[in-house]
C-alpha cells in the first residue's frame, strides 16, 4: 500500500514525505529532518495551549504512530550500518552511531509517553499537566538534539562516504518500507 503524499522538493512540512521522487535517499532524510521539526514546532505549541485542537494533535500522533518508526529503522537499519562500513577511521563515527542509537532506544519510550499523553488530549475532558507538559517538551528538545548531530555530522559524512550502489540499496529499503513501487 502506498503511504504519503507529497510531490518532489521541499514541501510545507505538514504532509508525509513521498520518497518516490528523491533519486538520493540522502535528501529524503534531510526532507523528513525538516517534517520533524515541524512536528516539535507543533508539539511545542500543544504543551503551552489551554485546550490543543485535535486536527494539531492527530496530526502529530499519526507522525509519531508511522513516519518515525519507519524513519528510525531507516536510520538504524540502513544508514548507520552503511556508515560503519565505509566511512574510515579518522572519521570516527562509530561512537556518534553508538549515541544515536542509545537515543533511539530511549526515544522509543518517550514516544510511548508522548503517545499516551497526546490521545489523552483527544478526550475533551482531558487537561494537560504540568508533568504532561514537561514530558512533550522533553521529547521535543531529545529529538531536536538528535536532529543537530544527524544534520552536522551523519548527513555530511554519508554524502561524502556512501557508493552510488550503498545510495541505491539506501532508496530501495526506503521505498519497501513504506510500500511504493520502485520505478526501474
Amino acid at each position: 500500500m502506498r503511504r504519503g503524499t507529497r510531490g518532489s522538493g521541499r514541501g510545507d512540512c505538514l504532509s508525509p514525505c513521498n520518497p518516490a521522487p528523491f533519486d538520493n535517499p540522502l535528501d529524503f532524510i534531510a526532507e523528513e529532518h525538516l517534517r520533524e521539526r515541524q512536528i516539535c514546532a507543533q508539539i511545542e505549541h500543544i504543551a503551552s495551549d489551554e485546550r490543543p485542537a485535535s486536527f494539531d494533535v492527530e496530526h502529530v500522533l499519526s507522525f509519531l504512530d508511522s513516519e518515525y518508526g519507519d524513519h528510525m529503522r531507516d536510520e538504524t537499519q540502513e544508514l548507520f550500518p552503511l556508515l560503519l562500513e565505509r566511512c574510515e577511521p579518522e572519521d570516527d563515527i562509530g561512537h556518534v552511531v553508538e549515541r544515536l542509537n542509545v537515543d533511539y532506544a530511549g526515544a522509543g519510550k518517550l514516544v510511548a509517553r508522548v503517545s499516551r499523553i497526546l490521545r489523552a488530549c483527544l478526550t475533551r475532558t482531558y487537561d494537560l499537566s504540568r508533568t504532561d507538559r514537561k514530558v512533550l517538551l522533553s521529547f521535543v528538545a531529545h529529538a531536536r538534539r538528535h536532529l543537530i548531530v544527524e544534520n552536522a555530522i551523519v548527513l555530511p559524512l554519508a554524502r561524502a562516504r556512501l557508493s552510488g550502489e550503498d545510495l541505491a540499496a539506501f532508496r530501495l529499503h526506503i521505498l519497501r518500507r513504506r510500500g511504493f513501487v520502485p520505478h526501474e
